[in-house]
């Protein structure tokens, strides 16, 4: 399967235009609801237009899925915390989630396997912002060091409305993730912070795609990582300014931290721009620690491992950090120091 498909590709020898799986649906019904608070009801808004990351064909398997999708809809002030939690083969499970005008809408989603578990989880969702609202999705990933991912998430941002992204990829052999966030309505805003760390041999395939439509509209994505072993990880980042959408402001960065010389890193960040007034920057910064830094540690009494731990750590942590719920971030930084994850929660 054909997935996180650059809109505009580039020199075919790089290959590094798409990115492959052989992920197979099976069933679904793998999601728990944790906790809810707030005004939520059940959605009947039309998500067809929606797109999500992974492409076409990822989106043809969701709609086949004989499971109806978890879809909510939000008002004011609102929590979702959902649990995906993963088993021995494939399944693949959909959410759609509507924050209604002026609401303030916070959707965690923490996807887990135990140690060993070599089941593979999908799960496509889907967003809408209405005028003024403000959409928060969290993503948690922690499926263990033989689990696989293939998430997709598509949004779509009315007047003045903004979708948050943080995605936190803490292990798994095998993880496709991103983002495809219309900009459409006037002055929306998109932000994305992505913290992830892969090791042993381990591979991350990751696609953001942001399209401005409206007229000044912003987005602004930042990743951070951490790569040991012969760990490979390719990063897709596409700002697309389409005609209308003067003033729009874009940015788009990444930090990566090589800890061994056997890793692979890819990075493509990717500016389209069909409009004459608007900002677009982008920028990567890829390399090791500094022997300088690790001397002047290491002369401080600090074991060179620890060092390295730390400082890959503190990628994660910095992510971590803006987890608007609390209970995710405890168990984001119990996870970090060994804990296992909890099984909490009642079948959707």
């Amino acid at each position: 399967m054909k997935i996180n498909t650059l809109p505009a590709p580039t020199w075919r020898w790089l290959r590094m235009n798409q990115g492959e799986t052989d992920f197979d649906a099976g069933k679904g019904g793998r999601l728990l609801i944790a906790e809810r608070r707030g005004d939520w009801t059940p959605c009947a808004r039309d998500f067809s237009a929606v797109k999500g990351s992974a492409g076409e064909a990822f989106a043809a398997l969701a709609a086949n899925m004989e499971e109806k999708p978890l879809a909510l809809s939000a008002s004011g002030e609102a929590l979702l915390r959902l649990c995906w939690r993963a088993e021995e083969g494939a399944a693949l499970d959909r959410v759609r989630i509507a924050a209604e005008p002026g609401s303030r809408v916070t959707a965690v989603m923490d996807i887990a396997a135990p140690e060993g578990c070599s089941g593979e989880a999908g799960l496509e969702t889907l967003l809408l912002a209405d005028e003024g609202a403000e959409l928060t999705l969290v993503q948690i990933f922690r499926v263990g060091a033989e689990g696989r991912s293939v998430v997709s998430v598509g949004g779509e941002c009315a007047k003045d409305a903004r979708i948050r992204l943080i995605q936190l990829v803490l292990d798994g052999r095998e993880t496709d993730l991103g983002a495809h966030v219309l900009l459409r309505g006037e002055g929306s805003d998109f932000t994305a912070r992505i913290g992830y760390r892969a090791n042993r041999d381990h591979r991350i395939d990751m696609n953001y795609v942001v399209p401005h439509e409206g007229k000044r509209t912003t987005c602004d994505i930042q990743a951070a990582g951490v790569l040991e072993d012969t760990a490979r990880k390719i990063f897709r980042g596409t700002i697309d300014f389409r005609r209308g959408s003067a003033g729009a402001v874009g940015a788009e960065t990444e930090d990566v931290l090589l800890m061994n010389d056997g890793t692979v890193n890819q990075t493509i960040p990717l500016i389209l721009c069909a409009e004459e007034d608007v900002s677009g920057t982008h920028g990567a910064t890829i390399g090791r620690l500094s022997e300088e830094l690790v001397y002047y540690m290491a002369s401080r009494g600090m074991p060179v491992e620890l060092i390295y731990r730390q400082m890959a750590l503190s990628r994660l942590n910095a992510v971590a950090a803006q987890i608007p719920d609390e209970a995710t971030r405890v168990a984001v930084a119990e996870y970090l120091n060994g804990a296992d994850f909890d099984t909490d929660g009642t079948t959707v």
